[in-house]
């Protein structure tokens, strides 16, 4: 939202991650909506989600994923391989993808559902400040 009000053409995206053909991340449904205002859904979900700037893919969390992950595995192995260590944020075209990589796009997030998000994010950091 606060990208669309800067005239940059950005949506997030919800879908598929596949390494060699096979899913490190599957997604099989959308994020939950809540029913009412105010309501805090608790629920888990199952997937990967990036931004679309235009036609470019931003992953801002692939490569922090991948370098917590217990290794070896499939995600740690391949942004070993072809990125290597220390990396931040994944911004690319799609055509510009290594070999073996591609991401499957299934739904895109409203502004509520963003929203939504960052609200939880805040709850979430305010229940651990107080702890």
């Amino acid at each position: 939202a606060a990208l669309r009000a800067s005239d940059v053409p950005a949506v997030v995206i919800l879908g598929d991650l596949l390494i060699n053909g096979k899913h490190v991340f599957r997604c099989y449904d959308n994020l939950p909506r809540p029913t009412h205002d105010d309501e805090i859904v608790d629920a888990t979900w199952d997937g990967h989600a990036w931004v679309m700037i235009g036609e470019s893919i931003c992953d801002l969390s692939i490569f922090r994923t991948a370098y917590e992950l217990t290794q070896p595995n499939r995600l740690s192995d391949y942004i070993l391989k072809y990125f290597g260590t220390g990396k931040g944020a994944f911004m690319c075209y799609p055509h510009q993808l290594p070999p073996g990589m591609k991401f499957v796009p299934k739904f895109a997030l409203t502004d509520d559902q963003i929203y939504g998000l960052l609200e939880g994010l805040s709850h979430q950091a305010r229940a651990h400040q107080q702890q």
